[in-house]
């Protein structure tokens, strides 16, 4: 029959706070570092849109020969007024920290 009738099988108490400890741990030093990742790749992607932004008025301005009138001189400062204000708001908001 069975020899090992009494014998229990499973984690003892120990073993389980042990390994939630170390998770805990590990957690708390990964956690602040992933955060830091998204908040870098949201900035690098905001930049990159306002970069292609930035290249399409030029190469939309060069089409139509109008690099240097004042409507396009205004559109780009106002396009940087507001991606200013957008990089601002971003970082001023407390769930993108």
């Amino acid at each position: 029959m069975h020899s090992n009738s009494n014998a229990q099988r499973g984690f003892t108490l120990m073993e389980l706070m042990f390994t939630i400890t170390v998770l805990a741990i590990l957690l708390g030093l990964a956690v602040p570092s992933f955060l830091d990742t998204v908040r870098n790749n949201r900035l690098i992607t905001q930049n990159n849109e306002f970069i292609g932004a930035l290249n399409l008025a030029r190469n939309e301005a060069w089409k139509k020969n109008v690099a240097d009138s004042e409507e396009v001189k205004t559109r780009i400062a106002k396009r940087l007024k507001e991606a200013d204000e957008a990089s601002r708001k971003s970082a001023a908001d407390p769930k993108n920290k």
